[in-house]
């Protein structure tokens, strides 16, 4: 089973209809970490009203998982009705990323880029299906800051769909606090939609979609047009991210939950390691038909949204949103590892992501690294936090060692965005302060406000001598 159980604070037993697992092979909905006075801080898990089961190692940690998710980790994917569905309409390699050059946004080098890298991934089966696109839409931007899906990338997927036999063309997300009609005018899509015979999506009605196989979340609220749609075609931008260090295609499925709805998940979730799971298995429950990347012009430094653009010139695409991930974040210069996400998704099968077995086409990936790439340092808090610190200074170091958000007077134009969308309501203006004042004691440092922030008024920096770090590689 994994190991042997050294120590038990009360007699133990599985709930019926559980088996045991390795913590090797997933996240487990159960982990939580205390300290023990036997043992010192260990992995524990509560099952059965409340029971406590330690191991020796945190390696060797045993937890139940119910009987019917038996070889769910073998499967190459797993969803659910909705997943099976949608495999039926659309055929793609999944294991296979195309990177097509295109060195600017000029519309003609984009439509041959785009097709060019779907037709490369083997992207088939459209015909008369309802066919959503998916651009990356986090607040209303113009399209050279970098921040959005380009309206040409855009155009050339609409296209694409339409030359393929789509019978019906939506396309739309979910921002992170503004309303769709000014992000749509703002990011130049509102001319694209309308020049193209496409239409825009309605995202405020939610759906309750099952995830049986997830391994954190196994229920999601869904944009009712997400759910009916025959496919999904994922529209990415290739950027930095504060919180996950990288943000691609898996994250881009974060705006298929309906408008405020978002933040829940970020106080549910504060942790990098819980957030990833709870993408990976938000992943599950969307499960896009294809992947097309921008990747021409993505974004260095303190992205999502105000960092600088960088020029890398290419489309990237792929039948699998984690595969996709994993080249683009290699190309800039990160170890894909050390994305969470990507590192659940390597180690647990039931994503899809075998690491090994990705092929590319088109243009040599070690011939186009983009180098030097300004990347957010990747802070290894839960090794060094949870092996080797008592449970009590866990809080302390954190707030020493986690970035924590920090507001200019001089930029910040009062838009009140990140007091909306705060998930923990640690923000509010106070009386003759241009900017929000935050109480740290509550903030859970998700960076939702330093991710909508139009001004670029707010930084992340640690206490003291301590600051986040941007890595050239």
């Amino acid at each position: 089973m994994g190991g042997r159980l050294r120590h038990e604070r009360r007699p133990w037993r599985l709930p019926r209809g559980f088996h045991l697992r390795s913590r090797r092979s997933a996240v487990c909905p159960w982990a939580y970490r205390r300290p023990c006075r036997w043992l010192g801080t260990r992995m524990a898990c509560r099952v059965d009203r409340g029971t406590e089961v330690y191991t020796g190692r945190a390696s060797a940690f045993l937890y139940p998982v119910r009987n019917d998710s038996l070889g769910a980790g073998r499967r190459v994917l797993a969803g659910g009705p909705l997943a099976d569905r949608r495999s039926m309409v659309v055929h793609a390699n999944e294991s296979l990323v195309t990177l097509e050059d295109c060195r600017s946004y000029n519309q003609d080098s984009v439509d041959r880029a785009v097709k060019a890298a779907a037709d490369g991934a083997g992207l088939s089966g459209l015909s008369g299906a309802t066919v959503l696109l998916k651009p990356n839409l986090v607040l209303a931007s113009e399209p050279d800051r970098a921040a959005t899906t380009h309206p040409a990338i855009v155009r050339a997927a609409i296209r694409l769909a339409r030359s393929a036999g789509a019978a019906r063309i939506l396309v739309g997300d979910s921002p992170g606090w503004q309303a769709l009609a000014p992000v749509g005018a703002k990011t130049g899509l509102d001319s694209v939609v309308q020049e193209e015979g496409a239409s825009w999506a309605d995202f405020s009605e939610q759906v309750s979609v099952e995830v049986p196989d997830g391994s954190l979340v196994r229920r999601f609220n869904l944009a009712r047009a997400v759910v009916e749609a025959d496919a999904i075609i994922n529209l990415p931008k290739l950027k930095t991210h504060g919180l996950m260090y990288y943000t691609g295609a898996v994250k881009n499925l974060f705006g298929c939950i309906p408008g405020l709805s978002k933040s829940a998940f970020h106080l549910r979730f504060p942790g990098r390691q819980e957030f990833a799971a709870m993408l990976a298995d938000l992943y599950l429950a969307v499960r896009p038909a294809f992947n097309i990347m921008d990747a021409i012009v993505g974004m260095e430094g303190l992205g999502p949204n105000n960092g600088r653009p960088r020029h890398i010139g290419l489309v990237m695409a792929s039948g699998n949103a984690f595969a996709l991930d994993w080249v683009a974040a290699r190309l800039i210069g990160y170890d894909p590892h050390d994305i969470p996400y990507l590192g659940l998704a390597a180690r647990d099968g039931r994503y899809g992501l075998v690491p090994e077995a990705i092929r590319t086409a088109g243009e040599d990936p070690a011939a186009r690294m983009v180098r030097p790439f300004e990347l957010v340092h990747v802070l290894r808090e839960n090794d060094f936090f949870h092996k080797h610190m008592p449970g009590w200074m866990h809080g302390l170091v954190r707030d020493l060692t986690v970035a924590r958000p920090f507001f200019s007077d001089e930029r910040c134009i009062r838009c009140a965005g990140c007091v909306e969308i705060c998930p923990a309501k640690s923000l509010s203006f106070s009386d003759g302060k241009p900017a929000p004042a935050v109480d740290y004691d509550t903030c859970i440092r998700c960076y939702c406000c330093h991710e909508v922030c139009p001004a670029d008024a707010i930084m992340l920096r640690r206490r003291g001598r301590f600051r986040i770090r941007l890595r050239n590689s």
